[in-house]
Formats: C-alpha cells, structure tokens, sequence
C-alpha cells in the first residue's frame, strides 16, 4: 500500500488556489462543488495553522534577538 506524502505549503496553496478557480469558473455540478468546498476549507485551515505557527517562530526569534542586544 502506497502512502500518501504531506503536501508543501506552496503545493497546498496551488491546490487551493485550483479548487477557487474551478470553483468560480461554474462547470460543476452541486456534488462535486461542494466535495472541492469541502478540500478548499481543510486546505485552508491547515494553510492558516501553518502560518501561525510560522509567524509564533518569528515571535520567538525576535524575542531572543532582542534578549541578546540587552546583554
């Protein structure tokens, strides 16, 4: 059985940005529109998770940056 690989951040943002664009050219049908809703909005949490936790790094690296100045 072949596992799937966790997508990058920029391979999930294209994915995302995929789905919107099918999405809003109006060629599906109701089903599948909402299975691609669906993708889009758990694409979009962990897109969102990710970046915190990015930018809660950055807090960190600033905060010890700011450490070392004082000293």
């Amino acid at each position: 059985m072949e596992e799937k690989k966790e997508l990058t951040f920029e391979e999930k943002l294209k994915r995302l940005e995929d789905i919107v664009a099918a999405i809003e050219k109006g060629d599906l049908g109701l089903e599948e529109t909402l299975a691609k809703v669906a993708e889009g909005k758990k694409l979009s949490g962990e897109l969102t998770a990710t970046i915190a936790a990015a930018e809660k790094r950055l807090g960190e690296y600033k905060v010890l940056e700011e450490d070392k100045v004082e000293d």
